[in-house]
């Protein structure tokens, strides 16, 4: 399976068994990129537009400028997120 067909697969709300193994080794592949993007996020000062695109890169789709978020942010896969307009994350957020 794709990676793409996987990310879509997941936002259909479809399970994964562990049993699965191709399944299971994309999502282990999708959280720990998952990991690397929000430890980015978390370990340093961003502007605005940088949060909008490091969230862009977490969760595979483009987020609309209005969006707004105050890390530290957490999420264990992150392409099942969909951030909607004028969207505001406080400090702490877990998804």
């Amino acid at each position: 399976m794709e990676m793409i067909d996987f990310i879509n697969y997941c936002r259909e709300g479809n399970p994964i068994s562990g049993e699965e193994k191709e399944l299971h080794r994309l999502l282990v592949q999708c959280s720990f990129e998952a990991q690397k993007i929000t430890m980015a996020l978390n370990t340093s000062f961003h502007s605005h537009e940088e949060i909008v695109t490091i969230f862009g890169e977490l969760t595979g789709r483009q987020v609309d400028p209005s969006f707004m978020c105050f890390p530290p942010f957490y999420t264990d896969f992150g392409k099942n997120i969909t951030i909607g307009k004028n969207v505001f994350l406080n400090t702490g957020c877990s998804f």
